[in-house]
């Protein structure tokens, strides 16, 4: 799962070598730290943040999954802003913003192009 937040850009996989447990990875240690932040935050462990040069995501965490859903989840219920890319401008940086965006377009286009078909229930 990608998640692009107000704080930054993850990528969340099941851990394979952990049981119960997410791999949270990002390609900046700032998103991390700023993840683990709120870790603490909420009165959990923080994770370490760990380091591997050669890959693709270079920074991760490794986190039970309970833990990262209530993080989360309850980043999701402390939304209190209308507009995300203006909001991640605001509190982030207009660059970020300005990334996310392009991103948006790049969906955008895609559906535009390729309507999509209601799915049955």
């Amino acid at each position: 799962m990608w998640l692009m937040t107000t704080f930054g850009f993850f990528s969340v996989v099941r851990d394979t070598q952990h049981p119960g447990h997410l791999l949270v990875r990002s390609r900046s240690h700032n998103d991390l730290t700023e993840l683990a932040r709120r870790f603490d935050a909420r009165g959990l462990d923080e994770p370490q943040i760990l380091e591997m040069p050669l890959a693709d995501y270079r920074y991760r965490i490794i986190a039970p999954a309970p833990a990262v859903a209530e993080v989360l989840g309850n980043e999701i219920q402390d939304i209190n802003y209308p507009n995300f890319k203006n909001e991640v401008a605001r509190a982030h940086s207009p660059k970020r913003a300005q990334l996310y965006s392009q991103i948006w377009m790049v969906i955008r286009e895609h559906f535009l192009r390729r309507p999509t078909k209601p799915i049955a229930p």
